[in-house]
């Protein structure tokens, strides 16, 4: 089931063109979005926000649970990127039940957005970047975070958590908590369902996952060494997911 999930996020690192990547759309801010796009975009969407073809992109898978696009020489947020890779994840379990099983035929369109990569070329000047970026996401600026990575090199067997701090060099963002969105209510069904979509996570780990795990996290490298974006909505695309299996009874 690790391997299986951990493979679904795949990201592609190579070159392409695609212009700029504007930065005035309604979205913006909200849920901490990556501009011209939602989180509840699927891949075809997300090419049309940006203007492009499947023929425009770098690299482009568009089988199974796991999707992507890359793009390259793109203008975001005010500096040219090398870079941009747009991730997506298909939660739905068909008929089937099982999240290891796909049919292409019954669920191919029901992928969303669930993570961004931007790679600018080393030694880029971010300060614009950066001025950009807490303009649109200033209200979710925060001094730590704490991610939930679906891949351990150690692979321990238990929940993998990764705390992200701020320094001189590096910014991090997040909305809310997952348990700050659900109240007590909800509780219920997300702790007993949540591990399905969560390596090594059992329902014992409820507490601190939700207390801790953000539905969205930014995390900008503003180092000359490495400097990039990385937006991760992983928790969004499964706390949708569940709460729609919940609405769905």
């Amino acid at each position: 089931m690790k391997k299986q999930i951990c493979t679904l996020l795949g990201m592609a690192v190579l070159l392409s063109s695609c212009g700029a990547v504007q930065t005035g759309q309604a979205t913006e801010g909200a849920e901490l979005a990556f501009p011209q796009t939602r989180w509840d975009m699927n891949r075809q969407q997300v090419m049309e926000a940006c203007g492009v073809t499947e023929e425009d992109t770098l690299t482009y898978s568009g089988e199974g649970r796991g999707t992507y696009f890359s793009l390259g020489d793109c203008e975001i947020f005010g500096a040219q990127a090398e870079m941009v890779s747009f991730s997506f994840i298909n939660l739905k379990l068909g008929e089937s039940g099982d999240l290891l099983t796909f049919d292409e035929e019954s669920l191919d369109g029901q992928e969303v957005l669930a993570a961004v990569y931007v790679q600018y070329p080393a030694g880029t000047d971010m300060t614009q970047v950066q001025a950009e970026m807490d303009k649109l996401y200033g209200d979710f600026s925060l001094p730590e975070i704490t991610q939930f990575p679906l891949y351990s090199a150690l692979d321990t067997g238990t929940l993998n958590a990764q705390k992200v701090a701020e320094s001189d060099t590096q910014k991090v963002w997040g909305t809310d908590t997952v348990a700050a969105r659900l109240g007590e209510g909800d509780a219920s069904f997300f702790r007993e369902n949540w591990p399905l979509y969560q390596p090594d996570m059992t329902v014992d780990d409820w507490e601190t996952f939700s207390g801790q795990a953000r539905l969205v996290t930014v995390v900008g490298d503003f180092s000359e060494q490495n400097p990039s974006i990385r937006f991760d909505a992983y928790p969004m695309a499964v706390y949708r997911e569940l709460e729609s299996q919940q609405q769905a009874g």
